[in-house]
């Protein structure tokens, strides 16, 4: 195991990471070339602080999210959406506590992903969008800064042309 330091232009300072060769590869693989990479935050500063989790009940589904960091008077939070057959945590890990120095984050695991539910089973960019939405307002929010990342873009796009205010 080694420790390497990810600069990022959000972070104050290098973030330590922790670099693991599964041990199936270990003797196919050289560790300097195309390890696998597994992260680790129980050595990164502020990994473990200021993360709430819960469940909150939205369009019939039971929607699990994440809180990172501390309300920041003034400033709206950001919502991260996952990408398609993955979730929040998976998708956010790494970002989410380096936004949290400065934000409110909220990472949400879409309906019918992760450990929300899915009463439906319809996986519409639309119905999603509502959600996350209905989770902004539901938190006590107003507005958000909605970022996703691949069908988290989609759903991101939807909730801006659905629900601009």
């Amino acid at each position: 195991m080694a420790i390497d330091f990810v600069q990022s232009e959000m972070a104050d300072r290098a973030v330590p990471v922790t670099r693991r060769t599964p041990e199936w590869a270990a003797d196919r693989v050289h560790r300097s070339r195309y390890p696998d990479y597994l992260f680790s935050f129980s050595s990164c500063p502020g990994a473990g602080e200021d993360i709430e989790m819960s469940f909150i009940e939205i369009n019939g589904a039971q929607i699990y999210y994440e809180l990172f960091g501390q309300e920041q008077p003034g400033r709206s939070p950001i919502l991260l959406i996952h990408g398609s057959t993955i979730t929040g945590q998976a998708d956010w890990s790494l970002v989410a506590p380096l936004l949290a120095r400065r934000w409110r984050v909220i990472v949400p695991d879409c309906r019918g992903h992760g450990r929300s539910s899915n009463p439906n089973l319809t996986y519409s960019f639309r119905e999603m969008a509502s959600d996350m939405a209905a989770l902004i307002r539901l938190l006590g929010y107003q507005r958000a800064h909605v970022i996703g990342h691949s069908n988290g873009g989609n759903v991101a796009l939807v909730t801006l042309l659905e629900y601009r205010r």
